[in-house]
């Protein structure tokens, strides 16, 4: 089971806090007739002369529980649901990063293994019906992540890639190659799907490379695997952080890595695959994407379960709401009051009173005004999706400027976190960093996921540094690492 509607949660506290504000004013109103009134009168004064008042504890009871049922109905309540089939068409990509201790180096603020990550992640906002997997290799490889089209239990994996997911060490792109040939021919395998189009991204310093890269390459190519390959780090390198301090040889010297440029060029030359030098910017893998992998393969159709349907049951508290609140306005409009003997002066009295006022439709104002709730939040949410689904649309397309028009309108709509990053990458690709690291920093805001807070956070310090605003980049940088490292300095 769950609430669709779990943002309005305080809702719930509504009838508790009306019901003891009214407690509160009886208690004044009380006091302050208890003055001028006997108090063996001050009862009937307070519950009027009908013998159809019923008792105050169960009056108030049932107020209180049609209070909480109705919050209940505005929280639409869900629970079964049924796979929605849709059809996607894309192709399949696997990203093998490097995860030896060299990606550890800061020669690229904020290291090379973060900003890895953040390629990644940069990838998955341009991705649109495109199965991808994960591969981390250093000495050997293995799959961390097979491909799907579940982007968020992908995404998770992305901030557990790390040196100590394998103990060898050492650059083994052979098996890099070869491990993510074997993802493809899996998933191939395992689904019996026709044969989509295939990439390989590989993220790697280059340094110490191990292995007959070049039987893995040819059998890539077999398969129809097109290989792209991002180098991250500098040609002057940088030394490697560890626990201990830098990372020293056998004679206390420190380390120095840096990025084997030359070893990369030439992979790519004798597989014919394409190399991307990377800075300090999460902007290859989109460049490879829009002009390397839509420009050269082709997208496939793939049907796949892919979206959760929910059934709703909102209407269960509402109808018992209903229905205890005719049982509780029939207590109190009279009939059971005419059952017992109610005298029709009495009646005609209450009726002339000037100060009298319908408590029925003062309620079924409240109630209506209540009921409204979750169909305006309803369609507050539709339409801040469609503009979602119009800005995904324009960014997939390459129309960043219309995208950005888009995630305007559903800020305008709901102001949240996602939107935000949507409106930072579009700025982002138009050139305007300005824009982009404002968008950027108020999606850190509006989130307390420490992920996408520190993923917000880096994609700001790549604005600012795509500024020349190198110190404020800096403390960015700087703050996204306590954000990922759970605060700690």
């Amino acid at each position: 089971m769950q609430l669709a509607n779990l943002n309005f949660f305080w809702i719930l506290l509504l009838p508790a806090l009306l019901l003891a504000l009214s407690l509160v004013l009886e208690s004044i109103k009380r006091n302050r007739l208890r003055a001028f009134i006997d108090s063996n009168l001050l009862n009937n004064v307070l519950r009027g002369p009908s013998p159809s008042s019923y008792a105050p504890t169960l009056r108030a009871s049932l107020s209180l529980l049609i209070g909480l049922l109705l919050a209940l109905s505005v929280l639409r309540p869900q629970w079964g649901f049924s796979w929605v089939k849709g059809v996607k068409s894309g192709v399949d990509i696997i990203v093998a990063v490097d995860v030896s201790q060299s990606m550890l180096s800061n020669d690229l603020k904020p290291n090379r293994l973060e900003l890895a990550r953040r390629e990644i992640v940069d990838l998955m906002s341009v991705l649109r019906g495109d199965r991808i997997g994960l591969v981390a290799f250093a000495g050997t490889a293995f799959i961390e992540t097979p491909l799907t089209l579940d982007y968020n239990t992908f995404r998770m994996f992305i901030d557990e890639i790390d040196p100590s997911l394998i103990p060898i060490q050492g650059t083994n792109i052979e098996a890099a190659i070869s491990k993510s040939t074997e993802a493809f021919g899996d998933v191939e395998s395992a689904t019996g799907k026709a044969k989509r189009d295939r990439a390989l991204i590989l993220i790697t310093d280059g340094e110490d490379f191990e292995g007959n890269f070049s039987q893995a390459a040819k059998t890539a190519k077999e398969n129809d695997i097109k290989i792209y390959i991002i180098g991250v780090g500098t040609t002057t390198g940088g030394p490697i952080p560890t626990d201990r301090g830098l990372k020293r040889d056998k004679s206390g010297n420190v380390i120095i890595t840096k990025l084997n440029e030359d070893a990369l060029k030439n992979l790519a030359k004798e597989t014919g695959a394409v190399y991307v030098s990377s800075i300090s910017s999460s902007s290859d893998t989109n460049l490879i994407y829009n002009l390397g992998i839509k420009k050269d393969l082709k997208d496939r159709k793939l049907e796949e379960e892919n979206s959760k349907k929910w059934n709703e049951y909102f209407q269960l508290p509402l109808l018992l709401a209903l229905i205890l609140l005719i049982l509780q306005r029939t207590l109190e409009l009279g009939v059971l009051s005419n059952l017992r003997g109610r005298s029709k002066s009495e009646s005609n009295a209450t009726n002339r009173s000037p100060n009298n006022k319908d408590p029925l439709k003062i309620q079924a104002l409240g109630i209506a005004a209540l009921l409204l709730i979750p169909f305006l939040a309803e369609q507050a949410r539709a339409e801040t999706q469609s503009a979602l689904k119009k800005a995904y649309d324009a960014f997939g397309a390459g129309e960043f400027e219309t995208a950005a028009s888009h995630f305007d309108r559903a800020i305008e709509e709901r102001a949240d976190s996602l939107s935000y990053l949507g409106k930072g990458s579009s700025h982002y690709r138009m050139g305007d960093f300005k824009e982009a690291s404002t968008a950027f920093l108020e999606a850190a805001k509006l989130t307390n996921d420490a992920g996408q807070q520190a993923n917000a956070l880096y994609n700001a310090g790549n604005a600012l540094t795509q500024l020349g605003e190198y110190q404020e980049a800096i403390k960015v940088y700087e703050e996204a690492l306590k954000v990922k490292g759970g605060g700690e300095g």
